[in-house]
């Protein structure tokens, strides 16, 4: 099952949301973006050295996806610590955060993913509570 998986993620982007406001503070969103994902590069070399699995070259159809996701990526933690920066943390990360909303549509849309009503009712919550947090 997914779940305990999501349930760590969770705790862990929790936790870096509002820590990360530390280093933005101190060193802008840009450089905090830079040695942060440098990090996770440096976390993800080891853990890729001690698995079972090893490490092979992807394909070109692979690394051009695989372009666009670190894009996507730089943009949005590139604009969250803009946001954390010039107003609260409480305020940017649970909107910023909202992004299982983009996920969940673009996986009806593009991988035909079929949702359950609890999907839908659980999208219709993140719309309201954004709405909520803007009023």
């Amino acid at each position: 099952s997914g779940i305990p998986f999501a349930l760590i993620t969770c705790l862990g982007w929790g936790v870096y949301a509002f820590l990360y406001k530390i280093p933005v503070t101190a060193l802008g969103p840009i450089l905090s973006g830079l040695l942060t994902e440098g990090m996770i590069m440096v976390f993800a070399f080891f853990a890729v050295l001690f698995s079972k699995e090893g490490f092979k070259i992807p394909d070109i159809k692979t690394m051009n996806y695989l372009v666009w996701v670190a894009f996507f990526g730089v943009a949005g933690i590139a604009a969250y610590g803009q946001g954390i920066k010039v107003a609260d943390v409480s305020i940017v990360a649970p909107i910023g955060f909202a992004n299982p909303l983009i996920a969940a549509l673009y996986g009806a849309i593009v991988y035909k993913e079929r949702l359950k009503l609890q999907q839908y009712i659980a999208l219709g919550m993140i719309i309201l509570g954004i709405v909520a947090m803007t009023l």
